[in-house]
Formats: structure tokens, sequence, C-alpha cells
């Protein structure tokens, strides 16, 4: 795209790819000069990422890497349309971390700004099993919930409420059960808050649909007149605080296997991970629940 000072951000159309200096026609223009003539019949073979859905065992849609065998000119086309959206998904994907950024680090009083994902089950092993204890592993849940506040000093504290569970269901309920949870957990710290402002993915099952909007409008009423708000990073944003954090504690439970704990449970896990990562500094904290 065409260069901005410093701070500033590019152009609409730049960044949907209608300028004439920066524009995707440059892209046509580049392979003419290398040589490659678009109106050729010569055929090339490439790939290309499609939805596929799929009747066994049951109705689905998948990502498969479809082969294609196409004029060179229907490549480009193809290649030209989807730098088009590649462009404004950038745009808005570091658009959104700023705003995040910015929001964190000028946090007003008496309001907590939090990012929340589920991570992927994990799987509980043993260093030393038997051949038959291979195909019999238990899964847990882990949905950790990054918070961040300000402290008396104006200093923005990071506060990590790690949510270990057996429940495998992966649904608003158990979202509204852990962010109360959160909640009540941390005034018992006497932190005031009076403003919620939550980050999440769009996952519809777990955050963005008529479930999750009703408890976000009743926490007012059951969580003493909070305000709530709720924004969504869009799809392929990249991993976030929660990510990292999820990645924290899956290392250290498989260290501890490693090591010879046995962490069979969901019960045994909290255990382990309670006494080995809990953490209570000035600006850093990390709490399992």
């Amino acid at each position: 795209m065409c260069e901005v000072s410093k701070g500033e951000d590019p152009k609409l159309q730049c960044i949907q790819r209608k300028c004439q200096t920066c524009g995707v026609k440059q892209l046509e223009n580049h392979f003419h000069e290398l040589g490659v003539i678009a109106n050729t019949d010569e055929t090339v073979n490439w790939y290309q990422w499609e939805t596929k859905k799929i009747t066994e065992p049951k109705v689905s849609t998948r990502k498969v890497l479809a082969s294609k065998s196409t004029y060179v000119k229907d490549l480009l086309q193809n290649l030209t349309e989807d730098m088009t959206e590649f462009s404004m998904h950038l745009f808005l994907a570091n658009w959104q971390y700023r705003q995040f950024s910015n929001l964190k680090q000028k946090i007003p009083e008496n309001v907590m700004v939090c990012i929340m994902d589920f991570a992927e089950n994990f799987s509980t092993r043993y260093q030393d099993e038997c051949q038959s204890a291979h195909w019999c592993y238990d899964q847990i849940t882990i949905h950790p919930i990054v918070c961040y506040y300000s402290d008396a000093l104006g200093k923005t504290v990071t506060h990590e409420v790690v949510y270990i569970s057996n429940d495998l269901t992966h649904d608003a309920n158990f979202v509204d059960h852990c962010f109360k949870n959160c909640v009540n957990f941390l005034r018992t710290k006497n932190l005031s808050l009076k403003q919620c402002i939550q980050f999440t993915d769009g996952c519809s099952s777990q955050y963005k649909s008529k479930v999750p909007f009703f408890d976000i409008s009743s926490y007012a009423e059951e969580l003493d007149g909070i305000k709530v708000e709720r924004h969504f990073f869009g799809s392929g944003h990249g991993k976030g605080p929660a990510d990292g954090c999820s990645g924290v504690v899956k290392s250290a439970i498989t260290r501890g296997i490693i090591a010879g704990n046995v962490l069979s449970c969901a019960e045994d896990i909290f255990s382990f991970v309670t006494s080995d990562l809990t953490k209570d500094g000035d600006t850093f904290k990390r709490t399992f629940c």
C-alpha cells in the first residue's frame, strides 16, 4: 500500500485495493513485466483452500486443499480477489490490536478489561503407562480470563484467572459461570468494579449469540450494577494473551507429567498448577479456579 506517516492509517481506497498507485492492478502488471502473459492459452496447476461438504459419518463442512488446473488469467483473477480481501483483513487485525493495547495501557479507575478464550482441550497422559491406557485418555477444559485493571498507584495489573474443569461443554453457560465467578473473586481482593470491557472471538455458541447477549444484559442486576460490554476480534487475527496463558499452563502440565507426576483428571491437574503456577506479584498475578 502507499506509504503513510508514522501514526497514520492508510487511505480507505488503499485498504480496499482501489487505489491507482497501489491497487491489485499492479500485481497483474508485475506478472506482465516478468513475461507472464495473462491471455495465453497455457494452463497451470495450482492449489486453493476450499470448503467441502462432508456427508459421512454425519453432514459437516471442512477446509480442504483443492487442486486446480486453469488458464493463467484465471489464476491471476483469483489471486487479485484474494489480495483485495486480505488487505482489509490485515488492516482490521492491526487496528483492533492497537485499540486493545491502548485501552489496556490507560485503564480508567474502577474499570476492568479482560480477554477470554477456550484453549484446545488437554488430553491427560502418563509418563509410564500400560499399553491399553494409550486409548483411554481423559480430557480437561482450560478457559483463561486475562484481566487488566489499575492498582492504587495507577499501574496496570495483569491478573490471569484460569478455570480448569472436566466439563467439556464449551458453551455460553460455561462462560457465564466463569465470568461471574471471576468478578466475585476479584471483589474479594478489594477490587472495586463498575465496568468491565470484554474481548473475545466471535464463536456463536460461546460468546456471540442470543444466550450470551442475554447473559450480558443480566450482569447489571446479577453483579451489583456492573456494566459489561463485549467486543469481538475478527476471525484469523492470530493468538492473544489468553492463548499465551493457556500455552504456559499446558507446558507446565506436560513437564509435570514427564517428571513423573500422575495428573490423570481435572482435580489432579488443578492441584498441580495451583501449587506450581500461582503468582501474586505487584503487577502480575495468576489464580486457578
